[in-house]
């Protein structure tokens, strides 16, 4: 119904939310001090690219991993996976994740 769809597409919008804010709240992985604009883009471009290969319910799962993590390292970790697991599943080729892939 008109209800379930509704309340899909708001989990869909909280979930790219946390997905996106994950890589914000470890400084786009820029090692100190503030990220460059050009890092900020290229971490971005990746996030953006996985969430357009996946489904709600991949990216469900996938704002469950992020979602406490803390640390640059653990985030980048959930990332690389994710990535891996898109390119054995042939929805992303190796490499096409420029930034956040292994």
């Amino acid at each position: 119904g008109k209800k379930a769809k509704e309340a899909a597409k708001n989990a869909a919008k909280k979930n790219k939310r946390v997905v996106k804010s994950s890589v914000k709240d470890v400084n786009y992985f820029a090692e100190s001090g503030a990220a460059s604009p050009a890092q900020i883009d290229a971490v971005l471009n990746d996030v953006e690219l996985v969430m357009s290969k996946i489904d709600n319910e991949e990216l469900a799962a996938l704002a469950g991993k992020l979602g406490n993590k803390k640390s640059a390292v653990d985030v980048r970790a959930v990332y690389v996976e994710e990535i891996k697991r898109l390119v054995d599943a042939g929805k992303l080729k190796n490499g096409e994740a420029k930034t956040l892939g292994a």
